[in-house]
């Protein structure tokens, strides 16, 4: 299984019901909000000093979109609950690593929009 199938697998079963969680972008028509969608934003080996290595570090992002301000602060403590240090399959262990507020952005002009980055490092066996 892909690192990226257990960090969907994760965050679907850490949010439950009413956040949909997409994989780098949101579709561009028909998508639900509230909505995570998450990326990995880089890989490097953990140097065993011992030949190739097994095990990674990967940075993930995680963004969170709403059109409440509120709900976007819940949805991020409940990943931040649920996600730092995790542990399932082949992910060893997830840090919480740094979040951003983008505060209130505008998309399309009309659509308010409340935004939260996440990133998180996860060691995972490849």
């Amino acid at each position: 299984m892909s690192i990226k199938t257990e960090v969907f697998g994760a965050l679907t079963t850490i949010l439950g019901t009413g956040v949909s969680v997409y994989q780098i972008n949101r579709p561009t028509t028909n998508y639900n909000m509230p909505c995570v969608i998450f990326n990995q934003i880089s890989t490097g080996p953990n140097n065993t000093k011992d030949g190739a290595s097994v095990t990674d570090d990967t940075r993930f992002q995680i963004n969170i979109h709403t059109t409440q301000s509120a709900e976007c602060n819940t949805i991020a403590d409940t990943i931040r609950t649920g996600f730092d240090y995790y542990s399932s399959g082949n992910i060893q262990i997830v840090f919480f690593d740094d979040q951003q507020d983008a505060d209130f952005v505008m998309n399309a002009g009309t659509l308010g929009e409340y935004s939260i980055s996440q990133d998180y490092i996860i060691r995972y066996n490849r």
